[in-house]
């Protein structure tokens, strides 16, 4: 009887840890969590509605026996109910937020005894995110990108692309805002230890063979203390300092072409939210316990619409910040939800009386500086080619009258052809 007792009690115990799910789901029901923060996705829920039961019913019904046997084996034999299951039990499982931090706590303990000994300026967060915190532990970093024969070649890519829309466009004034974040940076920490690191290598081979008539400008810092002067600590977006500056180098660069264009709107004013502790999309992604940022954004009274699918709309909640009433939660998207979020198309009418229009595309940096940049304009559209799969430069402009495009933001949309190429 000895030999059993063992596999018995494993069996048990393994029986146990699967009827915990289903019973943890009943006795929860509708306080089951929906979305988890810490991972910035949706979380799998069970529910047998799309499993195609209710068809196979149907199908009984109507006495179609054969087809509901055909059916049914379908939702068996294409495991459908099975991978809803999986994915439901494996996103609901009890206490698995508690789990996933233990895990990483016990990857950092494991790290930190690893590196006690060396004295690498930043160390690995955890074992799978691939992200790295610096040894004082005042910032979250990502790992240096690597340039090499692949990474040219998607540059090469989108510099054909830049050749032909300007040559389809000649009277129109090609301007590019290239904003180096800190893994294609000469500035990053860890270069020395990689050797295909960017270093800024992407950019060089950029500006070398870019055409004459694309004006190209750089946000690039001169230090790391530069760099985090203009960029969060814990997220991969700019702070508000830096897109002020930005902002100022951008209305300069219009103003070669387009003396027009007024110069910067004196009424900006920087406002903090001190009760606001920022913990950005690193943090987020590797829940490593590090100190909270302030979070500043800006106010200025020039007055607009956005018209968001043929309706007016609120792009962002500057005012309900200003009112108090913003996320409490860790590790809210207080970037997204102040400034405004991706959106495949927006237009933004400021009705000035230059009678200039223009058309911005680029990703999440611009999200902050659209409104400013916009109010040197009559009309100006925005469009993220990352959520506008469709978008035709030539159908765009049969429609729209532009004397500007300006491609702004970081490596993949202005360098690289991998998500930021212009469809014809």
């Amino acid at each position: 009887m000895r030999e059993h007792k063992q596999p018995t009690l494993v069996l048990f115990i393994f029986l146990l840890i699967i009827f915990i799910v289903p019973v943890y789901w009943v006795i929860c029901g509708n306080c089951l969590p929906e979305f988890s923060i810490m991972e910035n996705r949706k979380l799998k829920r069970f529910s047998i509605a799309g499993l195609g039961f209710k068809t196979v019913i149907q199908e009984l019904l109507n006495g179609n026996y054969s087809t509901a046997k055909d059916l049914l084996g379908n939702v068996v034999v294409e495991r459908y109910l099975p991978l809803q299951i999986e994915g439901a039990a494996s996103d609901q499982f009890p206490f698995r937020t508690n789990l996933i931090k233990f895990n990483k706590g016990m990857d950092r303990k494991i790290i930190n005894l690893t590196y006690l000994l060396q004295d690498d300026p930043a160390i690995p967060t955890d074992m799978q995110s691939g992200y790295c915190v610096m040894r004082d532990r005042s910032a979250i970093i990502a790992m240096p990108a690597i340039n090499n024969d692949t990474t040219r070649a998607e540059i090469d890519k989108r510099l054909k692309n830049y050749e032909w829309i300007i040559s389809e466009y000649p009277n129109i004034n090609f301007y590019a805002f290239y904003i180096e974040q800190l893994q294609y940076s000469p500035l990053h920490p860890l270069n020395q230890y990689f050797i295909n690191s960017d270093r800024g290598q992407s950019l060089d081979y950029f500006i070398q063979r870019k055409p004459d008539q694309l004006v190209l400008e750089t946000f690039r810092a001169n230090s790391l203390e530069d760099y985090w002067m203009k960029f969060y600590k814990t997220d991969h977006h700019w702070n508000v300092h830096g897109v002020l500056l930005a902002y100022e180098m951008l209305v300069k660069l219009f103003e070669v072409n387009n003396p027009a264009i007024s110069g910067r709107v004196n009424d900006i004013k920087i406002i903090g939210f001190p009760n606001v502790e920022f913990l950005g999309s690193y943090a987020k992604i590797t829940s490593y316990p590090i100190d909270a940022e302030s979070f500043n954004g800006f106010v200025n009274q020039a007055s607009y619409k956005v018209i968001k699918e043929g309706q007016e709309f609120i792009y962002g909640n500057r005012n309900k910040y200003l009112d108090g009433i913003y996320s409490t939660d860790k590790y809210a998207n207080h970037y997204g939800d102040y400034f405004g979020y991706d959106f495949a198309y927006l237009e933004f009418i400021f009705e000035e009386k230059n009678e200039h229009n223009l058309l911005i595309i680029g990703d999440s940096f611009d999200n902050a500086i659209l409104p400013l940049i916009a109010s040197h304009y009559d009309h100006t559209y925005s469009v993220d080619l990352r959520h506008n799969l469709d978008f035709s430069l030539e159908k765009f402009l049969s429609n729209h009258s532009v004397d500007d495009i300006l491609i702004i933001g970081t490596y993949s949309t202005v360098l690289s052809s991998d998500k930021g190429i212009v469809n014809p």
